[in-house]
């Protein structure tokens, strides 16, 4: 953006680029990525709905194939090094994790309420929030056991609305099949009967 202005702190008017779902800031956590010493990544996406941020290089994973630990892609040709994880994409796994955790602690919350306990114990940015990290880099810990305002249950002017679950689906209609079962059965005997009567006819 070119500068914030009075009502538009983090510069909504200049977005040149939409990123989905994140464009819709009040109903989801956008995530970006830190470095080792707290920089946002350069591939990071940034912009106004980024909510907060967390270490996107020196992730550690679990292995599809083993269930080893790793940290890096397997080179994609003999000879080349592997690649390590780096990227948003394991930034808001951190972040997805750490939701979970709040969860499981305060599970009365609301997911609006475990967002905002994420984002008031995050490591603010000088400016308490920017584009690049949003309110800051999120804090498990904090997270966890900080002492926080609970929060609205719901986005303040959103709309909300109970979804009921769809109507069951008719019985199936069998009367095509019970009449094709029937008929068989009638055609069926009548056959039997002929036959018998035939048999009977010919062996006096």
């Amino acid at each position: 953006g070119s500068g914030s202005v009075a009502g538009d702190p983090r510069d909504w008017r200049d977005v040149r680029t939409i990123s989905s779902p994140s464009w819709f800031a009040d109903y989801v956590l956008s995530v970006g990525a830190v470095d080792t010493t707290g920089a946002p990544l350069s591939r990071s996406l940034t912009g106004p709905w980024v909510g907060a941020a967390a270490p996107g290089v020196g992730v550690v994973g679990l292995s599809a194939q083993n269930g080893d630990t790793v940290n890096a892609y397997p080179p994609n040709r003999p000879g080349e090094q592997p690649v390590p994880f780096a990227g948003t994409s394991f930034a808001a796994a951190y972040v997805s994790g750490v939701a979970a955790l709040v969860r499981a602690k305060f599970p009365g919350l609301t997911a609006r309420q475990v967002i905002n306990r994420i984002l008031r114990t995050a490591h603010n940015p000088p400016g308490g929030v920017d584009n690049q990290i949003g309110y800051g880099v999120v804090d498990p810990v904090a997270a966890l056991t900080f002492d926080v305002p609970v929060g609205a249950p719901v986005t303040p002017g959103s709309s909300a609305r109970v979804l009921s679950p769809p109507e069951p689906p008719p019985p199936p209609d069998r009367r095509a099949t019970t009449f094709a079962l029937v008929f068989a059965g009638f055609v069926f005997t009548a056959v039997a009967v002929v036959a018998l009567t035939v048999r009977s006819r010919s062996n006096p």
